[in-house]
This record gives structure tokens, sequence and C-alpha cells, in this order.
């Protein structure tokens, strides 16, 4: 290939920078998602329909998901309202196929399971309530996150499995 073509005055290309930022990048898919980009239409509110999108929510096992997932841990002083709407935003999430809610002692018995041989010098309360959501598509795990990066109440973490791919 020729060189470059310089058709625009220096210091003011148009081309973008080789590495755009990835915060901007799912900020502005997150603000899409919630923001539901549609058109305008002339139909009236009697005539449109809509479908709730809705997740299933599963009883949850001994062994995690297997493959990528996505667990948001309830705070411990998460009120009964907090952590339905933590549910909530999870279950009506598109990208979510399946939630479990997973409680401290389902938490505990996992890690007997996976660390027996430091498990008894680990307190019982060190594990949270937490939830187990299963994305549609590995790209759907950021979207996942970033409701809950804003700021829900009653929540301290949302993270990517092992299994997600990183960024």
């Amino acid at each position: 290939m020729g060189p470059p073509r310089t058709d625009a005055p220096r210091g003011r290309s148009l081309r973008m920078t080789p590495f755009p930022t990835r915060l901007a990048v799912v900020a502005a898919a997150a603000g899409l998602l919630l923001a539901g980009c549609g058109g305008a239409s002339s139909s009236t509110a009697e005539q449109t329909t809509t479908s709730t999108y809705r997740a299933r929510i599963v009883q949850p096992k001994l062994n995690q998901p297997p493959g990528c997932f996505v667990i948001v841990f309830l705070s411990e002083t998460a009120t009964p309202a907090q952590r339905q709407r933590v549910e909530t935003l999870l279950v009506t999430n598109p990208g979510v196929v399946k939630v479990a809610f997973v409680s401290k002692k389902l938490a505990l018995r996992r890690f007997v399971r996976l660390h027996p041989e430091i498990a008894a010098s680990v307190p019982a309360g060190r594990f949270p309530d937490s939830y187990e959501a299963v994305p549609r598509t590995n790209g759907a795990v950021f979207s996942i996150i970033s409701v809950f990066a804003s700021g829900v109440d009653g929540i301290t973490n949302a993270k990517p499995s092992v299994a997600c791919p990183r960024p």
C-alpha cells in the first residue's frame, strides 16, 4: 500500500486512535441497552404490545454453573427489598438466561468441598449470599456487570467467573 492520504489538515485527522477506551465502549453499549434504542412509531399505546423478557430462576447446585457466569454478591445489610431489586435486575436483563440465588450455607458447602484442608479455619459468616447469572453469550457479561457498576443498593460486588473472557 502507498502512503496514507493527507486530505485532512495536519493535527485534525478523522482516523480513530488505535486504542479506544474500553470503558467508553462498555458505557456506550450499556447506554444503548438501557435506552432501548428503538425507532419512532405511529401506533398508539392501546395498539402496542410489549413482551417482557424473563430469565429462568433455577435452584443452585453444589457445583457452580459450568462455563462463564456472573456473581453478584449481596451485602450483609441487604434488605429483602434490595435483594428483590437485584433479582429483578438480573431476571429482566435480556443478556441473562438463568439466575440462581446462592445462600451463605451453600457457599460454605462449596468452599468446604473445594478446600477441605483450610475450611475449618474459615468462619462460616465469611460467605455472603449471592446470585449467579448465566449470560446468553460471553459478550453479555459486560452489559450485566455494567448494570451494577453504577451502584445498586444491597450489593458489594459483581464479577465474572474465571471461565469468562477477559477484556
